[in-house]
């Protein structure tokens, strides 16, 4: 993965190039059944000579795989999300506490909830409990 600084405002993209179109597939397919936004740069449509594209990830995508960085990735379910990348995707639009995952805030991997609490300064509802 590369990360990309662009002079428009302060944005980061971060664009990840992928060496072969099978997995740049199963990538944009995950970040498309998760709802995350993404653009494509392609310097060469046919893929004949440079490969598969590279995936251009939006603020929103690379906030919640930033969340994501900072779980446990054991895929759980006590926060009641089937993985620990869909709990981070629900972390960031808002619609779940980062406090949700259990583990970092009240279990054996407390030594993440600094890290996570940090990613999610800003984040509508992720707000830690008292």
């Amino acid at each position: 993965m590369l990360w990309h600084n662009e002079r428009k405002g302060l944005s980061v993209k971060q664009v990840t190039t992928f060496a072969q179109r099978s997995e740049f597939e199963k990538a944009a397919a995950r970040l498309e059944a998760l709802g995350l936004p993404y653009e494509t740069i392609s310097p060469d449509p046919g893929y004949s000579r440079v490969g598969a594209p590279a995936l251009v990830l939006a603020e929103k995508t690379r906030l919640a795989l930033e969340i994501f960085k900072r779980l446990p990735k054991t895929n759980c379910r006590v926060c009641g999300e089937a993985t620990c990348l869909a709990f981070a995707v629900r972390v960031q639009m808002g619609e779940l506490p980062a406090s949700k995952c259990t583990p970092v805030f009240q279990g054996a991997l407390r030594h993440l909830k600094d890290a996570l609490v940090e990613i999610c300064m800003g984040v509508v509802n992720a707000e830690t409990p008292s």
